[in-house]
């Protein structure tokens, strides 16, 4: 992974929660929480396809199968650690973020990253690319 530059500390404390705040819907599948952390359209990579997601019904669907597929997986808790954090612009940094999940009854999960391009901090952060991150 190439080396980044660190943003300063206050947008490090903004960022760490910012995914605090997304965690804690996603773990408690608040499907309208989560959707206001997501800027539109957003663009994700999944698998072999990068999909753009343009309006809050398309974000709302993708985000309900994801909860489903975490109640068959018994999803606990999520807890996730930042990486790596670059101011790419003014009002747009990126963040690596490493996931773990722990099933209801402690299991852990194996852990996967994410790298994530959020925008407009003075409005509050929102994810504007979700991709995989190679850890």
């Amino acid at each position: 992974m190439p080396a980044f530059v660190l943003v300063p500390w206050g947008v490090a404390t903004t960022l760490h929660a910012f995914f605090d705040r997304y965690s804690k819907a996603f773990a408690a599948y608040d499907v309208d929480a989560v959707i206001k952390l997501v800027h539109r359209p957003c663009l994700v990579a999944s698998g072999p396809e990068v999909i753009a997601l343009q309006t809050e019904a398309e974000l709302r669907a993708r985000f309900e199968r994801q909860f489903a597929r975490h109640r068959e997986l018994k999803v606990g808790e999520a807890s996730f650690d930042v990486l790596a954090a670059r101011r790419l612009a003014p009002r747009i940094t990126r963040a690596d973020v490493q996931w773990t999940f722990s099933t209801e009854d402690g299991h852990e999960l194996p852990s996967f990253g994410l790298s994530y391009t959020l925008i407009d901090p003075e409005a509050g952060w929102a994810i504007a690319t979700v991709f995989p991150l190679e850890l």
